[in-house]
């Protein structure tokens, strides 16, 4: 006579198409007899518990928020133990065997690591490729993952690793961030994969990491040690200026102008692959990062097309209907275009400006940069701006073109130093953004240390010129003030 288990358990491993669905062996099912009226699992693990809608033997709706904070791949291993009623404690093995849990320690106790990468072979494991993109060998850019915060690892792009000889390689990793704040985690390799370990948790803590923010990497040395910069929520368009990677630099000719508009000229895979790319900065600006949703586009003719708008590679692609767009509006390589944001929401409208006049683009781009026009010269040495939006929206400050040229500033990449009155100094950048000259490299630090808001007045003076120059910042200043270095 068999006795059944009193907590009886099966073995799941998975497999191709997990996320929108998994499936309750057939041969348990006699264990959840009398439960056929629970319309819901409830899956434990850790303490925590899931609500997952139950369709027959599928587990559905809910399943895939399950799958994505335990970040399943491809031939891990679930154990499920039924504990009565329609529960369930859920056990997590990764291809090497080794319980979820214990996969920051691997890189101690993995002796006998060409097994799991024979073993590896037979899964293919998914990478995160898809959201973690490498720039060219030294940098790579990740958007932060439900794992990377509750597993307490990052995964490396395998690229990246590849090209920096780091499969393998079991060693400390130092990190720095740019105000120089450092530290010490590890680098370890499992199932054919790299990651970021140690003490990664405290790092996000340290740094205030959320799900969907993108941050990047730099290698400043490598060595026995690895030392690395972290670049925190990194701007899109410094993301662009040092990328190697073909594909980044398709998006480099389609320039934001401000938050409604953007520009671009068409590419050759505009035509070939039936998709347009919208800039960074642009999709950060509207939401639209990650978001799946319809578009329609109007012409200047009231005529409408609709499309859809999905997020590849952290970069927002117009589908589902571009190629008739396109065809219709009769688009060529090297053609310009600019489109108009009319309205946003569930399903964005926006107003297609074809092959716009010279006036039109000056006119939108003057409304957008006269951020200049209003950040008045004093002489050579002074000038006086006033915190616009995108001053806080956006991680730079632009100058005053008549400063930058005669300051000699245009069109050229200088490290900054600006000094307080209290001669505190912050190390920034100047770069080139359109035909302005913009400040960056931690102007939001800057900007949130000042407490500068909209509508501030703030003076910088030149102290001295050459390859790294020297401003002073003179803090916020009022309108009398101004009227008073005005005469």
């Amino acid at each position: 006579m068999k006795v059944p288990p009193v907590k009886p358990h099966f073995f799941k491993p998975i497999l191709p198409g997990f996320k929108h669905a998994f499936k309750i062996p057939v041969g348990f099912l006699k264990y959840l007899q009398g439960h056929d009226h629970i319309e819901h699992a409830i899956l434990k693990r850790a303490g925590k518990k899931w609500l997952v809608k139950l369709n027959g033997q599928k587990l559905e709706e809910g399943w895939g928020k399950f799958a994505e904070e335990h970040d399943l791949q491809l031939g891990d291993l679930l154990i499920f133990r039924h504990e009565g009623e329609m529960e369930f404690e859920v056990t997590i093995f990764n291809v090497s065997h080794c319980d979820r849990e214990y996969a920051e320690y691997l890189q101690e106790e993995e002796k006998e690591a060409h097994i799991v990468e024979e073993t590896s072979k037979n899964f293919k494991i998914k990478e995160e490729a898809a959201t973690h993109s490498p720039i060219g060998q030294s940098q790579f850019v990740c958007t932060v993952k439900v794992y990377c915060l509750t597993n307490g690892y990052l995964r490396i792009p395998s690229k990246f690793a590849r090209a920096n000889g780091l499969f393998n390689k079991e060693c400390g990793l130092i990190i720095r961030d740019e105000s120089q704040k450092s530290w010490n985690l590890r680098i370890y390799t499992s199932c054919s994969q790299v990651y970021i370990g140690g003490r990664w948790g405290e790092f996000c803590a340290a740094n205030d990491l959320k799900v969907g923010d993108q941050i990047m990497f730099q290698i400043v040395t490598n060595g026995e040690q690895p030392i690395w910069k972290f670049h925190n929520k990194t701007n899109p368009s410094t993301v662009e200026e040092t990328s190697n990677n073909s594909e980044f630099k398709e998006v480099a000719p389609h320039n934001p102008i401000g938050p409604s508009h953007f520009e671009c000229t068409i590419r050759p895979y505009c035509i070939s692959k039936g998709y347009l790319r919208l800039p960074k900065q642009f999709a950060m600006a509207n939401g639209l990062i990650n978001k799946k949703c319809g578009l329609i586009i109007r012409d200047q003719r009231q005529r409408s097309w609709n499309f859809r708008l999905a997020t590849y590679n952290s970069i927002v692609h117009i589908l589902g209907g571009w190629s008739e767009f396109r065809v219709a509006n009769d688009l060529k390589e090297g053609d310009y275009m600019m489109f108009e944001v009319v309205a946003n929401g569930e399903k964005p409208i926006w107003k297609f400006h074809e092959k716009p006049n010279t006036s039109i683009k000056s006119s939108i781009k003057a409304s957008f940069h006269a951020k200049a026009a209003v950040h008045k010269r004093f002489g050579h040495s002074r000038f006086v701006c006033t915190i616009r939006p995108y001053c806080l929206t956006y991680g730079y400050l632009c100058l005053p073109k008549q400063f930058a040229l005669e300051n000699g500033l245009i069109d050229k990449k200088y490290d900054l130093i600006i000094r307080d009155e209290r001669e505190r100094p912050w190390n920034l950048i100047l770069r080139p953004f359109g035909d302005s000259v913009c400040i960056r490299g931690g102007w939001h630090k800057f900007r949130d240390t000042y407490c500068l808001k909209e509508g501030d007045r703030i003076m910088f003076e030149v102290v001295t010129d050459g390859e790294k120059p020297i401003w002073k910042f003179h803090g916020k200043v009022s309108g009398e003030d101004v009227s008073n270095i005005e005469q």
